[in-house]
């Protein structure tokens, strides 16, 4: 990921489904149907830690989250 920030390249993705998908999947999420593992939360001048363990950590289990404040 650091080559591609470096390089200045963009990455083209695709998002697959519609909005009632996302919307069954955050139901059934807040109704407790399935539980998404965090790793770990980072928040505030913590984007390189989020960003390393992100990308980098072979060890992570789990979503990494980065919390903005406002």
């Amino acid at each position: 990921m650091v080559n591609v920030m470096q390089k200045n390249l963009a990455i083209i993705e695709n998002c697959i489904g519609l909005t009632a998908d996302i919307e069954a999947a955050l139901a059934d999420y807040e109704s407790g149907v399935f539980r998404t593992p965090v790793d770990s939360v980072y928040s505030g001048h913590d984007v390189g830690t989020f960003l390393d363990r992100t990308y980098n950590a072979t060890s992570r289990f789990g979503k990494v989250v980065f919390r903005y404040s406002t």
